[in-house]
């Protein structure tokens, strides 16, 4: 996959309409919700494109990564390479796997990359999964 480039700044605001957004190194935070609940992210020393004129924040691809990835860490579920490592390691296919769970393969292929957080409770069912055969049988039957 090759990087992905970026137009130079100072970029247009989209809230003031000035050419006056720049990366500023600092703290970022949100809440967020999963789950229909509220966490509290906060991301330390993260460059945040921000207008110098109205102060809003551009929330880059890279940037949302950053927050999805704190809030996967801050719930405790599993990362997205440790889903396709467990599945690869039972020797299932994607779409063998989301059959198992019920879910549709493009479902559990945004969660293996990152692009969505699985629900709590298929991140447990996914861990038991991993880690039994009495629970896979269990899901085959």
């Amino acid at each position: 996959m090759e990087p992905m480039v970026t137009k130079p700044y100072p970029w247009m605001c989209p809230n003031c309409r000035e050419k006056t957004v720049a990366p500023v190194l600092s703290d970022y935070a949100l809440t967020a919700m999963h789950d229909g609940l509220e966490y509290e992210v906060c991301l330390r020393n993260v460059l945040v494109p921000r207008c110098e004129r109205c102060g809003d924040a551009i929330i880059t691809s890279g940037l949302s990564q950053q927050i999805t990835a704190e809030l996967r860490r801050m719930i405790g579920l599993l990362p997205g390479d440790a889903i396709r490592a467990n599945r690869e390691r039972l020797g299932l296919t994607r779409a063998q796997l989301a059959a198992t769970l019920r879910v549709g393969e493009e479902t559990l292929a945004r969660w293996e990359t990152g692009g969505q957080l699985q629900p709590r409770a298929v991140d447990l069912l996914m861990r038991l999964y991993f880690d039994s055969a009495e629970v896979r049988k269990a899901c085959v039957a």
